[in-house]
């Protein structure tokens, strides 16, 4: 009678037991990648304050650790979040580099563990985005760190002596250019506007009284709201001329697209007027204007027209430099090598005022050649193939993330055709991450696509 009791109590241990176990080992998994999510953001954060990361040192050891980080998520996931695309990628970019095509390795050593390290985190951000409410955490931690960041760039600029340095260099003392600070600033304000339109298109927020709704938006959209009221004030502070304009034209079509379709699903009904509508488009319009000419960074219209004047010099410059390797370009790394060699008596004032091609693409086409640039459009072009997908099926999940993906790539590029932001390892790591939970999230929703009631 004992041994059976005995045993009956060991039988309930034991199932008690495997049930904890079946639970921990589908917890666990969410919780590391949780986890893993905000050590990305912290370690973003902490690379935008080493001046973006863009010194041999700083660089290396950030490759190490998002290349430890994807291994560590990699194991955790047990391979089930590699795509085909992703092995196609990390074939490719082991081919190019066996093949010596980035170039002398020596000059090229700093930008091909930047590009590793995006890669790594572009891989590391795809399995947090395709993991069970992975996304969620992940677009939460980058909005929080980002009200991190922007406050503390906020303390920097009001805590630097106004006599010492112009309003762009107080904005940007921690990472070094006002148009890189502009970039992040824009970025951090997508985030967070598209974060607050998902509460806005919520059915049960739209129910709620007016001002159950205030408060909801005040106790839950608090790192939101913060986020986009102090970084638009930074944004504005950094009197980066292409870098205001470009932000504000993605925030505001980030903007009208989600009032759009807030419109067609009954929310706002104010804004059916077209009166409303089109003094938003009026207000737009003259905010961008004003980012242009200078009335916001105090700059005249002149500075204007002879910055720009420089800036096709400089392209007409580089272009023959690019005419001269074709092909597979003058490798990574090469471009102060070039500098040094083409500038003359007449030609120096522009290059070394400007002191960068300003334009990704050329830059691009100058160390990579056609080949590379196509090999990148490969890349972009397996990234997004799912997201594009992803937006025009029908779905119940929320795809916010993705349109502001979108906008963000918007900011991004056309801010990289007229400056060098996106050579900066902290900027182009922090694009490829989201670009990874993109991906990977729009993946998980072709997998059931259903009606859509977003």
């Amino acid at each position: 009678m004992l041994s059976a009791t005995r045993l009956d109590r060991t039988s309930a241990l034991t199932a008690k037991f495997l049930a904890h176990h079946q639970i921990l080992r589908r917890i666990a998994p969410e919780m590391l990648l949780n986890g893993a999510a905000l050590l990305v953001s912290l370690g973003l954060i902490s690379a935008h304050f080493l001046k973006g990361a863009d010194t041999t040192p700083a660089g290396a050891h950030f490759t190490l650790w998002s290349c430890a980080l994807f291994a560590a998520v990699t194991l955790l996931s047990l391979g089930r979040n590699i795509s085909l695309g992703i092995s196609m990628l990390s074939l490719l970019f082991v081919v190019w580099l066996a093949g010596g095509f980035f170039g002398n390795w020596y000059l090229a050593k700093f930008e091909t563990q930047s590009l590793l390290a995006s890669a790594a985190l572009a891989a590391t951000g795809y399995s947090i985005g395709k993991s069970k409410g992975g996304l969620r955490f992940a677009w939460g931690a980058l909005i929080w760190t980002s009200l991190i960041f922007v406050a503390i760039s906020a303390l920097a600029f009001f805590s630097t002596p106004p006599s010492s340095q112009t309003f762009g260099n107080r904005m940007s003392a921690g990472f070094g250019s006002p148009n890189t600070a502009a970039t992040l600033f824009g970025i951090a304000i997508l985030l967070a506007v598209s974060k607050l339109t998902v509460r806005f298109q919520s059915a049960r927020f739209n129910a709620r009284p007016r001002g159950d709704r205030i408060a909801l938006l005040a106790q839950h959209e608090f790192a939101s709201i913060a986020v986009v009221l102090i970084a638009f004030g930074c944004l504005i502070f950094t009197v980066s001329r292409a870098g205001i304009a470009i932000s504000l034209t993605a925030i505001i079509g980030l903007c009208a697209f989600e009032l759009y379709r807030m419109r067609r699903r009954g929310r706002f009904s104010f804004l059916h007027g077209r009166r409303t509508m089109i003094g938003f488009a009026a207000v737009s319009a003259l905010v961008l204007l004003l980012a242009v000419l200078g009335e916001f960074n105090q700059r005249t219209q002149e500075s204007l027209f002879e910055n720009s004047s420089g800036r096709i010099e400089t392209l007409q410059i580089y272009w023959n430099v690019f005419l001269e390797k074709p092909w597979f370009g003058h490798g990574l790394g090469s471009f102060n090598a070039i500098n040094d060699q083409i500038t003359n008596l007449e030609n120096a004032p522009t290059l070394q005022r400007l002191g960068a091609v300003h334009n990704v693409i050329l830059q691009w086409l100058v160390q990579q050649g056609i080949m590379g640039v196509l090999a990148m459009t490969f890349v972009f072009g397996v990234i997004f193939y799912p997201i594009i997908r992803a937006l025009r099926s029908p779905s119940t999940k929320p795809r916010n993330f993705l349109r502001a993906t979108i906008a963000i790539t918007f900011l991004v590029f056309a801010h990289g055709m007229v400056d060098y932001a996106l050579e900066i390892p902290s900027v182009m790591w922090t694009y490829s991450y989201i670009l990874g939970l993109a991906a990977g999230y729009a993946s998980m929703i072709q997998v059931r696509p259903k009606k859509s009631e977003e």
